[in-house]
């Protein structure tokens, strides 16, 4: 389960940083990006119309980077899975009873001789390994039937392949 987790994560976080890139190579310069030169003296000011003097043209941009982005959105992704998966766990370990502890099923009710008072049972609770025992047998049954259906599809095609072979030779 966490591997799928994490597939996803890295599938998702892939997805993210290709539409990032694209977004960045095709969209014009931001209006936050503008354009500076290295710091010129009174000299360089006067020849400014001669490149070789006046230095190289940099961009420096105000906004987020692409690096930035990218890591914000793996930390975005990380947390949300961790907080994800302690939420699953935080119900799986509310839901069920401990291994040792007997269910809970109350054999003589006590009621009240009021009749405005309105008793609740407790939710029938059982144990992991109670679930498991279920679960395997849905799984079997599952896997029984899926047998069953593969094995008459497998008989259909052959009639099929059989009925397409005697017309087509």
């Amino acid at each position: 389960m966490c591997a799928k987790i994490l597939t996803r994560s890295v599938v998702v976080l892939l997805i993210a940083s290709c539409v990032m890139v694209h977004m960045q190579s095709t969209t014009q310069v931001s209006p936050k990006a503008r354009r500076t030169t290295p710091k010129q003296g009174f000299i360089k000011t006067l020849f400014q119309g001669m490149n070789y003097l006046v230095g190289p043209v940099r961009m420096v941009y105000d906004g987020i980077s692409f690096s930035n982005s990218f890591f914000t959105i793996i930390d975005e992704q990380w947390a949300d899975t961790q907080n994800t998966l302690n939420k699953i766990s935080k119900m799986l370990n509310d839901n069920f009873l401990p291994e040792n502890a007997a269910s809970t099923t109350p054999s003589s009710t006590t009621e009240s001789s009021d009749p405005n008072v309105t008793t609740k049972k407790p939710p029938y609770r059982i144990t992991r390994s109670e679930f498991m025992k279920i679960l395997n047998r849905n799984v079997k049954g599952l896997r029984r039937l899926f047998d069953i259906e593969l094995k008459e599809a497998l008989q259909q095609s052959r009639i099929t392949d059989k009925e397409f072979r005697k017309t087509y030779q």
